[in-house]
């Protein structure tokens, strides 16, 4: 490794017009060094003064360069000051610190990198092709100037809430350049509730709900009034709508009712152009406190006396008053949203008092379901209950009557079908899709001997169908015996009477002087597969029988001794196999002794 004071020796070095300094103070700055350059020292054309940091910290590695406008001004300058040259700081407290200064190595001039005008690639210098697309340094043409991209323009996709919150003016984008503030107001409707008067077959059609019943897609929605403002978002300089805009509503219910309709809807378009609806963010309208343009403003709902803008300076919002005055809440809505503006209590036996005090409205659905729970434990309804055994009804329950709300559903959507067109469907989607759309369905809708076959076959459908097993009891007074066993034979189909199990056989005594009969032998394998042959025992062998009678019987021969040989046969494989293997260790022993005593004699 080279030394540092080696390779930065002034012996070795070529004049130059630059000049290294080595060892000054870390906290020095270039231009506390060319301050008292020019109070000590006596410098003519001193160019400029360059100080080496480091890249991450930006701290003085301890060395810098003077740079001068010639060789002969370089030269002077370390001829004269070479031996007494140095710099104070603050981290030497007035102190002069020595310098060393010496001819800096000549800096070659790097060529510059280049950029491919084809593809827009950076390129080192020292390559000839471009690394993407391979054209040549020397076939570059100028690139064509370069035209700054055309001014964003805001859409209103920055206007929609994030996180869904809701709020009291709704967005809606992608509206039609023709659209008005009165077309505006008069779409909104859809998404209010129909007028009392209104067609409900023609409200259902315009609807597009995706559930089942019509019924929920009918009724839903915003309260009949309760837009107060809708606005149009429009360029200052031109006045052309941008597309989007909003509405505000009376009261947050309204706007989420009118949200949740939104949701319902396949299709939801005003102008025949698709819109999307959400909900508005906190920052899309500022408050002012100066004096501007009134169009370009308006009145807060809560304070009339704040005025609003539009976050945008380039667009202002163009207002539509609907109406002033939120609609009249009658009777049961009136107390709805009263309990609901009132804290919710955390017992239950609040919300059960509040239950029999006063009916809360309820969709169509749930009481249909409430009433084929009723049905199916045969209770009464929940909060009132009785002091006596419910009768148990072993006929099965009638239908429930179509809803009032709307059209009565002839769809099983557990298996699928449609009873009234007698059609099956791969999925519910498909069944109520058929229901809403199908111009078969509507067709069989007039017949009223298909719909009374649509109900007998519903009512036979729900007969054989278990029951929910995730339905729960209902819950039974206190003191009064309920028969759930009987309750769940019925709903289950099962029988009265459990079947009991066959008495088990008395057990022998243990003194019967009747004699036990013999155990009959087990056939082996070999005399089985000859029995199915038509062998029989006793007979020969072979198609006539005049084969062996008598098995072969196995012999044992001494280890070591051919097949054949005189004196090599021990006896019968069966017997000799027993008087190995049988007896425990004593017999073992004694065998092993007879053997050694017989080696013993052979020896004598």
């Amino acid at each position: 490794m080279r030394s540092k004071s080696r390779s930065r020796s002034p012996a070795r070095r070529v004049p130059t017009k630059e000049l290294i300094m080595e060892g000054l103070p870390t906290d020095i700055s270039e231009d506390s060094i060319r301050q008292q350059i020019d109070t000590f020292y006596k410098t003519e054309n001193l160019v400029d003064v360059r100080i080496i940091r480091h890249k991450q910290t930006q701290v003085s590695r301890g060395y810098g360069f003077l740079q001068f406008a010639d060789v002969d001004s370089a030269s002077a300058f370390l001829e004269r000051y070479r031996r007494d040259f140095g710099f104070s700081a603050p981290s030497t407290d007035g102190v002069t610190t020595r310098v060393d200064i010496s001819y800096s190595r000549e800096r070659r001039e790097r060529p510059a990198d280049w950029n491919c005008a084809t593809c827009g690639t950076d390129n080192f210098a020292t390559r000839a092709k471009c690394r993407t697309c391979l054209t040549s340094k020397d076939a570059q043409v100028e690139a064509p100037r370069q035209v700054a991209p055309p001014p964003v323009v805001n859409n209103g996709d920055s206007d929609a809430a994030p996180d869904d919150t809701p709020s009291l003016f709704l967005l809606l984008r992608y509206l039609e350049p023709s659209t008005t503030e009165q077309v505006l107001a008069r779409a909104l409707e859809k998404l209010c509730k129909p007028a009392p008067d209104a067609d409900p077959a023609k409200q259902a059609k315009q609807a597009g709900a995706k559930i089942t019943s019509t019924a929920f897609s009918i009724n839903s929605g915003a309260r009949t009034g309760s837009i107060k403002r809708v606005f149009i978002v429009r360029d200052k300089a031109t006045g052309d709508s941008r597309r989007y805009g909003f509405a505000e509503f009376h009261t947050l219910d309204d706007a989420q009712a009118a949200m949740k309709k939104y949701s319902s809807m396949e299709k939801f378009t005003i102008s025949s152009s698709p819109v999307y609806v959400n909900y508005i963010h906190t920052g899309v309208f500022v408050p002012l406190f100066e004096d501007t343009n009134p169009e370009y403003t308006f009145a807060a709902s809560h304070n009339p006396a704040l005025k609003l803008a539009y976050w945008d300076a380039q667009a202002y919002m163009s207002e539509l008053e609907v109406s002033t005055e939120p609609p009249n809440v009658d009777g049961a809505a009136k107390a709805e949203i009263k309990d609901a503006a009132k804290p919710k209590a955390k017992k239950r036996k609040v919300e059960a008092a509040a239950d029999e005090s006063g009916k809360r409205f309820r969709f169509a659905q749930l009481e249909l379901w409430q009433k084929k729970q009723e049905e199916l434990h045969g209770g009464t309804p929940a909060g009132k209950p009785t002091h006596s055994t419910p009768p148990i009804d072993t006929d099965p329950p009638p239908p429930p009557p179509p809803a009032e709300a709307g059209p009565q559903s002839y769809a099983d959507l557990k298996q699928l079908i449609c009873a009234l067109c007698n059609r099956k469907f791969d999925s519910v989607p498909a069944v109520q899709k058929h229901e809403r759309a199908s111009d078969l369905h509507k067709r069989n809708l007039q017949s009223a001997d298909l719909r009374a076959k649509a109900v007998a076959k519903l009512a036979a459908s729900r007969r054989t169908a278990p029951a929910p097993a995730s339905v729960p009891e209902p819950p039974a007074p206190e003191n009064v015996y309920v028969d759930r066993a009987a309750a769940r034979r019925i709903a289950f189909q099962q029988p009265k009477k459990v079947a009991t199990r066959p008495a088990p056989a008395p057990a022998k005594a243990l003194h019967d002087p009747s004699p036990e009969p013999e155990p009959q032998p087990k056939k082996s394998k070999g005399a089985a597969l000859l029995g199915k042959m038509g062998w029989s025992e006793g007979s020969g062998l072979g198609a006539r029988g005049e084969g062996i009678v008598a098995p072969i019987e196995p012999k044992v021969y001494r280890e070591g001794v051919g097949l054949g040989a005189e004196g090599g046969e021990v006896g019968d494989a069966q017997v000799e196999a027993e008087r190995n293997t049988g007896g425990g260790r004593g017999k073992w022993i004694e065998r092993a002794r007879e053997g050694a005593r017989e080696r013993f004699s052979r020896m004598e």
